[in-house]
C-alpha cells in the first residue's frame, strides 16, 4: 500500500476558509444532485397524475403498477441528476494526486471481493440490533419497505439497482465528490464519501449497508480506479444481492434466512482472514494517510454538511413505521 502523493506544505498553508470552501462545495454538489433528482421525480409525477385524472385512467395500465411507475420516475430523476454530475465533472479541475493506480490482479480482486461480501454479515448484525430496539417501542425499519418486495425483480428496479446505481453513484461519490477532498487524507476521503453515500440512500437498511460497502468502494476507487469501483458495485448489487436473493427465493422464509446467514458467515471469515493477514499493512495505511487536522470538522459542521445529515436522517426516520 502506498502513500498518496500530496503536497503537505500546500495543504498546511491553506487557510481555514480555503479548506472549508472546498468541503462546502462538495457538500453542495450532493445537495443539488438530490434536489434535481427529487424535483424531476415530483414534476413528472404531477404531470402524469394530472393526465390520468383528465383522461379518467387508473394507475394500473397493463402490467405497470403505481409502484413500478414511481420506480421509473425515480430512475428518470437519477439520470437527470447524473447528467448534472457529468457537467460538474467536466467543469471541476481538481486533481490532487498524481500517483499511478495499482494494477488489479486476480488475487487482489478476490481478496477485496471477500472482504466486501463479509461486510454483509456486519450489516445484518447491525440491522438486527436496530430492528430489535425499534421493535421494543412498537416500530420496524422494514415495515414501509415491504411494498418493494412485489417489484423486486421488476425491470425498472433491476435496471436502477444493477446498472444505473453502480455507474451513477460511483461517478458521483467515488469520482466527483472524493477527488478534491483526497488532499486532506485518503482515510478522510474514504470515510467521508462513505458517510455521504450512506445518507443519500434515505432508509436505514440500505444506509447501513451503503456505509460499510462504501468503505471498500472508496478504497478501490482511490487505489485502483473508479472503474474498478463500478465493477465491485455492480457485483455487490447484481450478484450478492439480486442473484443470490433470486436463487434462494424458492425456499421457505426460515430456510432463506439460514442460507443467507451461512453464506454471509462464510464470506465474513474468509474476508476476516485476509484483513488479519494484512493487519499491519492496514495500520500503516491508516497512519500514513491520516486525516489532515480539522478536515472532518469542516465537512460535517458546515451548514451544507448539517443539511445533508438532516435530510438523510429525516428520510430514515420517516421510513420507520409502526409494526
Amino acid at each position: 500500500m502506498r502513500r498518496v502523493h500530496v503536497d503537505e506544505d500546500d495543504v498546511t498553508r491553506m487557510s481555514l476558509f480555503e479548506k472549508a470552501k472546498i468541503l462546502r462545495k462538495q457538500n453542495r454538489i450532493l445537495i443539488w444532485y438530490q434536489l434535481i433528482a427529487l424535483g424531476v421525480f415530483v414534476a413528472i409525477k404531477l404531470i402524469v397524475s394530472q393526465y390520468l385524472v383528465n383522461e379518467n385512467h387508473n394507475w394500473i395500465s397493463g402490467e405497470l403498477s403505481e409502484l413500478e411507475l414511481d420506480v421509473w420516475l425515480s430512475i428518470g430523476g437519477m439520470l437527470v441528476g447524473i447528467g448534472y454530475v457529468f457537467i460538474v465533472k467536466h467543469t471541476q479541475r481538481y486533481q490532487w494526486w498524481n500517483e499511478r493506480p495499482q494494477t488489479m490482479n486476480v488475487v487482489s480482486f478476490l481478496k477485496i471481493l471477500t472482504v466486501m461480501g463479509g461486510l454483509h454479515l456486519i450489516t445484518t448484525v447491525v440491522l438486527t440490533v436496530i430492528e430489535y430496539l425499534c421493535n421494543t417501542f412498537g416500530y420496524s425499519i422494514y415495515v414501509d419497505l415491504i411494498i418493494f418486495d412485489e417489484v423486486l425483480f421488476s425491470i425498472p428496479l433491476m435496471l436502477g439497482g444493477i446498472i444505473i446505481a453502480p455507474l451513477g453513484e460511483e461517478l458521483l461519490f467515488r469520482d466527483v465528490f472524493i477527488n478534491p477532498i483526497i488532499r486532506f487524507g485518503k482515510v478522510f476521503a474514504i470515510v467521508a464519501s462513505s458517510i455521504m453515500f450512506s445518507l443519500i440512500h434515505g432508509n436505514i437498511p440500505q444506509s447501513v449497508n451503503a456505509f460499510f460497502i462504501g468503505i471498500v468502494l472508496g478504497y478501490v476507487a482511490i487505489e485502483y480506479s473508479v472503474g474498478w469501483a463500478m465493477i465491485y458495485h455492480f457485483i455487490n448489487n447484481a450478484i450478492l444481492s439480486y442473484a443470490f436473493t433470486y436463487l434462494i427465493s424458492r425456499y421457505r422464509v426460515e430456510q432463506r434466512q439460514s442460507i443467507s446467514f451461512y453464506f454471509e458467515l462464510t464470506l465474513f471469515f474468509i474476508g476476516l482472514y485476509f484483513v488479519l493477514k494484512h493487519s499491519h499493512d492496514i495500520k500503516m495505511y491508516i497512519r500514513d494517510n491520516k486525516t489532515h487536522q480539522g478536515s472532518h470538522l469542516y465537512m460535517f459542521v458546515s451548514i451544507s454538511g448539517m443539511l445533508l445529515i438532516l435530510m438523510g436522517i429525516l428520510s430514515m426516520v420517516l421510513l420507520v413505521g409502526k409494526r
